[in-house]
């Protein structure tokens, strides 16, 4: 590490010293409370080097969406959480929850929509932001209802992409990458049967 990166780290955790280290800590202690990670130590490190870096508010928002998982309670409140600190300009993001409902300008949220939709393809993630761009109209600010519901539509194209992924993977029984069209029914109407005999089996025992 050369010193012109020592530097530029030693500039961050000075910044996050004058905001308020014991803000961020209590916060920390607050999402890690709610998540509950496998590896806390490995939580809190991740989390303070997003936390470390003001420039970034749209890293630790993303941070804190992907940390839990859509079908787990805490998702709800990271979400939250994810919201008011990317309101927040000083001190923890337990302040910036008293002003939840004043709204983020839209380019704020995109920069979040961006980094969720990072590995959607090109055309997925430009509809989503132009859905974005179409619900918020002229007022240029995003509500808190608004924000999830986009989060939440990224995640689960994330998800629609991953399980047809797998399910491509599953049909394309020499890796090659290309299953013609009818070969692709075929083998997922096996794969559908198969499914509904496990189901039938395991439901007799």
């Amino acid at each position: 590490m050369d010193s012109e990166d020592v530097k530029a780290k030693l500039e961050r955790y000075a910044e996050m010293e004058r905001a308020g280290a014991g803000a961020y800590l209590k916060d920390a202690l607050a999402v890690l409370l709610e998540v509950r990670p496998v590896d806390p130590l490995l939580f809190l490190l991740a989390y303070f080097r997003h936390a470390a870096n003001p420039e970034d508010p749209a890293g630790l928002a993303w941070y804190l969406i992907k940390a839990c998982p859509r079908s787990r309670p805490c998702f709800r409140d990271n979400l939250h959480t994810a919201y008011c600190s990317l309101q927040q300009t000083h001190g923890s993001v337990a302040a910036a929850s008293r002003s939840a409902d004043v709204g983020l300008e839209v380019v704020v949220c995109e920069s979040v929509f961006k980094l969720l939709s990072s590995g959607l393809p090109t055309e997925v993630a430009q509809d989503l932001l132009s859905e974005l761009q179409l619900s918020v109209g002229d007022k240029n600010v995003v509500q808190f209802l608004e924000f999830a519901v986009f989060v939440e539509a990224c995640l689960l194209a994330g998800e629609a992409l991953q399980a047809a992924t797998r399910l491509f993977d599953a049909c394309d029984v020499d890796g090659s990458g290309v299953v013609p069209c009818d070969q692709l029914l075929s083998r997922m109407d096996a794969l559908r049967r198969a499914a509904s005999r496990s189901l039938g089996e395991a439901s007799d025992k």
